[in-house]
């Protein structure tokens, strides 16, 4: 099982060993230091791994899309909003799939950036498969590659996991969304490929080389296209060489031949369930769903013709000639034999029943390690959404993992389950998961690693309850992918901050979303090293492999502190040294800063300002947007730290419409490789909140709330500016009160739009609400937004709007709420007072916006609203909050990062307390990995580090850890016994085998004639000697000479093997190997004359005896007669200068105590140099934007209705 999802085959891979003569010299040197040996040794070891897996893979040209590593995923396209929405139109109703969106992506993970620390990793995405060409997709397998390209295609199946979405054209060529089925309804462009060819049923095929997309075949059954529920999964059989792919309408399983044609299919609710003495369950043709029929309703999965879920099949996967499947009923899992010419046998069972699984949950996806276990995947219950937010129930799906019982013949009933996402839950998978290689403690794929890390498609994913962890690892909300070892299950990585995270589509910006990624497979080829026995046979044991230590000699951390959007942002770097000794080089880290939210999200932000705490750092020029630092490692001792303060100019960000940056720095070190990462411009949370529906010329409240979810507490100025945006335009709209009034020490509150400069000061977890009554303009029939920001003061100058200014509003910052203003009714003539009366319904055929009237004569209404048959009108009510921790009594949710206190009626920011008592400070947060807090609890230092000559501290686990030991050649460490050992070859490693005639392991293609024998060392059949000895034991070569040890080079004159460290003569063996301190020229051994300062890369290195003189090495004479140098004595100094220049009187000692200047000396200030002038203290702080925005409206053009 090479490519994550199939167990038939594998690939072999044939190729060369390389000789590389510095590694067999970094693991015999005995004067080098053991930690830069390994270093050394495990470099090198890494290039001929490297090498071998390039040579052995020649197939793998540069033109290859799909390389060893990469994983193909599927996940929502994502939407776009048309263009001039008319202001009696909601946003929603012309918000359509967006069809130059991702419906999947190939992503390159073989560098993930540092080890596995939970923090975010960037990976690139190397193909990008657009909604236009495929539509939406869940289910993805790989096949083995056509012929001999060994270029793996890909296969995505037409889902309906991420919602049915339809439409109908109008007269004008436009398209008005739908949320039931009525005559003339489509689906909407994007939903399964364009054009006629795209349907339900559709198989997509993604070529490994090109990245053309294509159709690859269309599921029917008896002439008949799939109504709407899809396809499930598919997967590749590699050794029948076939497609098996489930389909959710019928229930069926089809087999596919190679070039897509349908060779035959299961049916469970038949064949299955009678296999095992269970009624049959035929396919329902009366399921069967149209988008023409009024029974369909787009946010209700029921309507949808799923097939009964006694038959209803989805997850599938291959494995010693069965056909594995998961079954919606239980949810469970059976199996199916396959006969020798790949068809269905007359076998079916049930494999295992899944406990505690909540209803609804299905098993989307199944793999197989190489010990045989089960590992399979849920994917929570379908959820319609009109909004485009829920597409599967949150935390409630899990990744379990299930161990063959040989005893007992069957499956155990426990199962080990992974701990998926930050949040307490651990449950939040998405449904996709699959194998890849391991990785070295520098996160780079380990190809000698085979299938070691398990990878899961999930959503909010690093949605954790340690706040401090969780905002130094990258970005809070995350779509997309988990990696941890495959040995990290329940309960010793939870949470799993021992993973890996990537995002699907780099936006970060919906906590709210769930479902919104499908499937995975990975294309990793790896040649198993010995047969492995069926997982029947209770002898076999899987190997160990222990994931590399986190041992680093170096930890950078990152944060940023809490300011007002469109000023200056400071974030500090610090690097600690938390080993014992000087760092072996220089410090370099890489700053990289990135907008989080809005049109120009993932763009580069430049960093404006640095500031270093003392002289001898060298930083790059400011203002650039590719900053670095270096810092000179004797400035960096042993337990000490250094903080670097770097701003961000948010002001080009937020004209642009954009609000948020993530800061990050890198760090790669030979003693420590580190990514940390903090979020800018988020602390201060606004959010806008209003009612539903608002009545033309009365009074409507709105909503300004103002939070601080940061951990530090915010002082400063800010702007608040709040403006109406009615098609278009901005009216001036008079506020009949603030309650509580808001000091303004410019501009006002009187009218809409206004700005006003107030003094903000917000603890963490505060929050502030004023509620503004405004007057809605008359008459109605329109949607309003109502947007409101927190800015920093220098970016807009106070003061009212200008009526003539037209524009719009939107975006992260400000946030902003629709409001339905609907047209009044006629007044009654008896009351002189005019007033909306209570509505006769009218007897019309038709809603007012052409929709059809419901049985009861009621129109339908968009998610999140509902009929009042008193206005007869829909009314949007305040959105229902879907996280209970947030949830206030009115329905809405607290703002990101804080919890409702049902008791005081506010939002505020949980206690977070470090989950490590030796690292806890007083305030509760954590100090750095590698660090214990002291007794005082106020500062963190290194930790006592005093373990056994034998262990090694280990700065992740937190306790002394086995050392493993520098073995000599032929040996190699034995973790069990904890000791160098010889090497007993019982099993050569690939592309080696053993020879049945010798007993070594020679390569597979080498066959030596009768007579000969491969010389590993030489790596070549050499003829057998059987005559004369070699001294010393050694062996006789063909040539008559004989083989001598490491750095004995043969003397042909003298017909023995000469001394350690001698030349070799002429004629010698060619491989010599010369001691330290000098080098190879030609076939002999020179001391070392490179002298850096000449451009050389090493420094001379001279011989007892001798010393430097230039370039060269000269002895040292010694002189025959002792001189004895003449003392000299300083002049005697009567008294102190009265007068030195630029002097300062210290009259209380400040340094040490007063025994450290008892005299009261007159010390001379030192000039430092010039003084960097920091930037205002107020354009430093102040707030931030957040809460919802409309997907109208451009937050660009509402900063610009302020200029």
């Amino acid at each position: 099982m090479w490519n994550g999802k199939d167990e038939g085959g594998s690939k072999r891979v044939t190729g060369v060993i390389l000789s590389v003569g510095n590694t067999r010299r970094a693991m015999t040197d005995s004067t080098m230091r053991p930690a830069r040996a390994r270093r050394v040794a495990s470099a090198a070891l890494a290039s001929v791994v490297a090498a071998l897996l390039i040579l052995a893979n020649p197939v793998m040209a540069d033109d290859a899309l799909i390389a060893p590593g990469d994983g193909v995923v599927t996940g929502f396209s994502g939407t776009k909003v048309e263009a001039d929405v008319p202001v009696d139109v909601h946003p929603l109703d012309q918000t359509f799939i967006d069809l130059d969106g991702a419906a999947a992506q190939i992503f390159d993970l073989n560098v993930l950036g540092t080890t596995a620390r939970g923090q975010l990793s960037d990976v690139a995405s190397k193909l990008q498969i657009k909604a236009r060409d495929s539509g939406q997709v869940f289910g993805v397998t790989l096949d083995d590659g056509e012929g001999s390209s060994g270029v793996p295609n890909a296969y995505l199946a037409a889902t309906s996991m991420f919602g049915l979405h339809i439409v109908k054209p109008r007269g004008d060529g436009k398209l008005d969304r739908l949320l039931t089925g009525e005559a003339g309804a489509e689906w909407m462009p994007g939903q399964f490929g364009m054009g006629p060819v795209g349907t339900p049923g559709s198989i997509w095929k993604v070529d490994g080389r090109s990245g053309a997309v294509s159709l690859f075949a269309n599921i029917a059954q008896d002439s008949r296209d799939n109504g709407g529920p899809g396809l499930g999964n598919i997967t590749f059989d590699v050794g029948s060489r076939q497609f098996f792919v489930s389909d959710l309408e019928t229930g069926l399983i089809h087999r596919l031949a190679r070039d897509g044609k349908l060779i035959d299919t299961f049916d469970h609710g038949t064949t299955g369930r009678e296999s095992q003495g269970l009624d049959a369950v035929a396919d329902d043709a009366s399921r069967r769903m149209s988008t023409e029929s009024a029974s369909f309703n787009s946010e209700d999965p029921a309507t949808w013709g799923y097939a009964d879920e006694r038959r209803r099949v989805f997850g599938l996967a291959v494995r010693k000639q069965r056909l594995y499947y998961g079954l919606a009923e239980g949810p469970s899992v059976w199996s199916v034999g396959l006969n020798s010419d790949g068809g269905f046998a007359d076998d079916a069972r049930i494999e295992l029943d899944i406990k505690d699984s909540p209803p609804g949950t299905n098993v989307t996806d199944i793999v197989f390690d190489d010990a045989g276990r089960m590992i399979l995947s849920q994917r929570g219950g379908a959820i319609g959404s009109y909004d485009y937010t829920a597409f599967a129930t949150a935390q409630t799906a899990q990744v379990l993992r299930y161990t063959w019982d040989a005893k007992d013949g069957r499956w155990r009933d426990e199962a080990d389950e992974y701990a998926i996402g930050l949040a307490p839950e651990h449950r939040a998978s998405d449904g996709g998961i699959a194998l890849n290689y391991g990785y070295d403690k520098f996160g780079n794929a380990n190809r000698g690693a085979c299938r070691q890390t398990l990878w899961t498609t999930g959503t909010n994913l690093r949605g954790g309850d340690d706040v401090v962890r969780v905002s130094t690892g990258g970005a809070k909300v995350v779509q997309g992918l988990q990696g941890n070892y495959l040995g990290s299950v329940l309960p010793e990585n939870a949470p799993p901050y021992q993973s890996w995270f990537t995002d699907y589509d780099n936006r970060f910006d919906d906590p709210d979303a769930s479902g919104h990624i499908g499937d995975i497979a990975i294309f990793a080829p790896c040649e198993p090293q010995a047969e492995q026995p069926p997982p029947s046979e209770a002898t076999y044991v899987p190997p160990l492999y222990l994931p590399p230590l986190d041992d680093p000699g170096l930890v950078i951390d990152k944060k940023c502190y809490p300011g007002a959007i469109g000023g200056k942002i400071r974030c500090t770097i610090s690097v600690r040294n938390v080993s014992d000794d000087f760092a072996s080089e220089d410090i370099k880290i890489i700053d990289v800063t990135k907008t989080m939210f809005g049109p120009g999200a993932g763009a580069l932000l430049p960093i404006v300002d640095v500031s270093v705490p003392m002289p001898g750092i060298a930083c790059a020029a400011t203002p650039t947007p590719d900053f670095w630092c270096t810092i000179p490692a004797p400035l960096l001792p042993g337990g000490d730290i250094i903080a670097i303060d770097v701003w961000i100019d948010t002001l080009d960000l937020a004209l642009a419409g954009n609000a948020g940056f993530r800061n990050c720095a890198v760090l790669k070190h030979p003693d420590g490789f580190g990514k940390a990462c903090a979020e800018g411009g988020t602390d201060i949370i606004v959010e806008k909140l209003g009612p539903g529906v608002c009545l033309p010329g009365g009074t409507c409240k709105f909503g300004l709330s103002i939070s601080n979810v940061g951990l530090m507490p915010y002082n400063g100025d800010a702007l608040l500016a709040d403006a109406m945006f009615i098609g278009g335009d901005v009216p001036v709209l008079p506020v009949t009160a603030v309650n509580p009034p808001i000091a303004c020490s410019l501009g006002n509150t009187t009218q809409l739009p206004f700005t006003c400069v107030t003094h903000l000061a917000l603890a963490p977890g505060e929050q502030h609400i004023h509620w503004v009554d405004v007057t809605m303009p008359a008459p109605g029939g329109y949607w309003a937004e109502n947007c409101f920001g927190a800015l920093d003061p220098a970016l807009i100058a106070p003061g009212p709007l200008p009526p003539a200014l037209v524009g719009g509003g939107g975006g992260d910052n400000p946030s902003c709420v629709w409001v339905w203003v609907p047209a009044p009714m006629a007044a009654q003539k008896s009351d002189p007072i005019t007033r909306i009366s209570t509505p006769i319904p009218p007897p019309r055929a038709r809603c007012e916006d052409g929709r059809a009237l419901r049985s009861d004569g009621t129109c339908p209404c968009p998610r999140g609203s509902d009929w009042n048959a008193r206005t007869w009108q829909c009314e949007y009510e305040t959105p229902r909050c879907h996280d209970f921790k947030r949830l206030r009594d009115d329905g809405s949710c607290c703002p990101r990062g804080t919890v409702y206190d049902d008791k005081r009626n506010r939002c505020f920011v949980p206690p977070q307390r470090c989950p490590d008592k030796r690292r806890e400070r007083n305030d509760g947060t954590c100090c750095p990995f590698g660090t214990q807090v002291t007794a005082n609890g106020r500062r963190c230092a290194p930790i006592d580090r005093d373990c056994p000559s034998d262990t090694k501290w280990n700065f992740t686990l937190q306790q002394c850890v086995p050392l493993r030991p520098l073995c000599g050649p032929g040996e190699s460490y034995n973790w069990r016994s904890r000791k160098c050992e010889r090497i007993v070859v019982d099993v050569c490693r690939y592309p080696m085998r053993r020879d049945a005639r010798t007993g070594l392991c020679i390569p597979v293609d080498v066959q030596c004639p009768t007579g000969q024998r491969y010389d590993a060392y030489d790596r070549r059949c050499e003829t057998i000697d059987t005559g004369g000895k070699c001294p010393d034991g050694s062996p006789r070569l063909s040539g008559g000479g004989c083989r001598c040890p490491l750095n004995r080079p043969w003397n042909s004159a003298t017909g023995q093997c000469g001394r350690p460290g001698t030349l070799t003569p002429p004629g010698g063996v060619s491989d010599k190997v010369c001691p330290r301190g000098q080098r190879r020229v030609g076939r002999v051994c020179v001391p070392d004359r490179v002298d850096p300062q000449g451009g050389g890369s090493r420094p001379v290195i001279c011989g007892p005896g001798e010393r430097r003189v230039g370039r060269d090495c000269v002895p040292i004479i010694k002189p025959d007669i002792k001189i004895k140098p003449e003392r000299i004595r300083p002049p005697k100094i009567d008294r102190l200068p009265t007068k030195p220049p630029r002097v300062r009187d210290f009259d209380k000692p400040k340094f040490g105590g007063p025994n450290r200047n008892p005299n009261n000396l007159r010390i001379q200030k030192l000039d430092r140099g010039p003084k960097i002038r920091l930037p205002d203290e107020n354009r430093r702080r102040g707030g931030s934007g957040g809460g919802n925005f409309g997907p109208k409206i451009n937050p660009g053009n509402f900063i610009k209705q302020f200029n």
